[in-house]
């Protein structure tokens, strides 16, 4: 056996006994790239003084957390963003250069948020924390079931019933539009006592533009969704085709009131919203699943939506207009 040339490793890459953090729980000494203790757990606090790419666990959907949201600056080196954090250097470009206020981190604790912005900023990014809880995610949405203009006011009707709602036609602020995909895929497989082989997958996938509108007053907003809303109030305008008639209805609003910002970017920041806030996906196990006489089968199925993506984008679209 060849012996252990020490020349082979030409740098040191362990961390100096300097550069630990000492957790201040338990006492004991971390890498400088860690968020909290290897040991117990507790938040290091901020680790400014280091390069090293951020401890940054991915989190489950139902979980709340904080935004890092790069909201300007000059950065000169997107590929130093991409490395600290860990993208990919076209992701990082895209979300630094998109000129709109984009999550560029997601993470668990807001001291964690504060010192990965902060190791940012010296790379020129100007930044701000938001915290899940402002985007107000436990509340979708009112889905409207139509649209009234009367006068210089505009009436709001909801799909699920309940009091329709009169707002000055002045007071729209926001048009985000967007498209949702919904996508199912269920697969049967036949299991024995040395194996399990796949006998069948169908996949289904459906398309669904989408439209929140948002006023000075109000932060949730409503939707109009692709099916079931009456577009009766383009009158002449209304056309057979659904899909036309969601354009049209935005033109109508921007038109009747000129005030109102509208953004259309959504649907090309998709890519690379999904670095930061993944679509969501679950998982479901069916069980056995009878196919045919004396045949059954484990069905299983997963099903993918970005809908809580693109409701975070229009909020965040909204605190930051």
């Amino acid at each position: 056996m060849p012996e252990f040339d020490p020349q082979i490793q030409t740098e040191d890459i362990a961390f100096k006994e300097s550069e630990l953090v000492t957790c201040p729980k338990c006492a004991r000494s971390n890498p400088p790239n860690r968020a909290e203790c290897i040991y117990c757990g507790e938040s290091l606090g901020v680790t400014a003084g280091t390069s090293a790419r951020p401890s940054i666990r991915p989190m489950e959907e139902w979980e709340l957390g904080f935004n890092v949201v790069a909201v300007g600056g000059d950065v000169g080196d997107f590929s130093a963003v991409a490395g600290y954090l860990g993208l990919e250097s076209d992701v990082a470009s895209a979300i630094l250069g998109s000129g709109r206020p984009l999550p560029i981190s997601r993470l668990e604790t807001s001291e964690q948020a504060v010192a990965v912005g902060e190791r940012l900023s010296q790379y020129g990014l100007q930044f701000e924390i938001v915290a899940d809880t402002e985007l107000i995610l436990e509340r979708s949405p009112v889905r409207l079931a139509s649209i009234e203009v009367a006068g210089e006011t505009i009436v709001f009707t909801p799909f699920s019933g309940g009091e329709s709602l009169t707002v000055k036609l002045s007071d729209l602020q926001l048009i985000v539009t967007g498209l949702i995909t919904n996508s199912r895929l269920e697969s049967r497989e036949k299991r024995n006592r040395r194996e399990s082989k796949m006998v069948a997958e169908t996949a289904t996938v459906a398309d669904e533009p989408m439209v929140d509108i948002y006023t000075a007053d109000n932060a949730v907003g409503w939707r109009i969704h692709f099916s079931g809303f009456d577009f009766s109030f383009l009158g002449t305008r209304k056309s057979l085709v659904a899909a036309d008639n969601l354009k049209r209805a935005v033109d109508r609003l921007c038109e009747l009131s000129p005030q109102v910002v509208t953004d259309s970017d959504y649907k090309k920041l998709r890519s690379v919203l999904e670095a930061v806030w993944p679509t969501d996906t679950r998982r479901e196990s069916l069980g056995m699943q009878r196919v045919g006489f004396g045949r059954k089968e484990f069905a299983n199925t997963a099903t993918t939506t970005n809908l809580a993506q693109f409701t975070k984008y229009s909020r965040l679209r909204r605190k930051f207009l």
